[in-house]
C-alpha cells in the first residue's frame, strides 16, 4: 500500500494534487488509520488517464510531396 507521498512522487505531482484526485473520486483509496492507495488502484487510475493518439487522415487535396515522407 502506498502513501499520498509515494503516489505524488510516482506521478511527479504535489501531495495536494493527489489529495484533490482523492477528493473528486478519481483515485480510489483505503482509509485505514491513514490514507493508503493500492498498487492496483493506482494502475487503474493511470489506465483511465491514458490517451491514445488519433491518426489524422491525409486530405485528398493535399499535394504529394515526394521528397517528404508523410505517414
Amino acid at each position: 500500500m502506498l502513501t499520498v507521498t509515494d503516489v505524488a512522487l510516482r506521478l511527479q505531482v504535489s501531495e495536494s494534487k493527489v489529495r484533490q484526485l482523492i477528493e473528486c473520486g478519481k483515485l480510489v483509496v483505503h482509509r485505514l488509520p491513514a490514507i493508503r492507495i493500492s498498487e492496483g488502484d493506482l494502475a487503474d487510475y493511470l489506465d483511465r488517464c491514458r490517451c491514445v493518439p488519433v491518426q489524422k487522415e491525409r486530405r485528398a487535396s493535399m499535394p504529394r510531396l515526394k521528397h517528404l515522407k508523410l505517414s
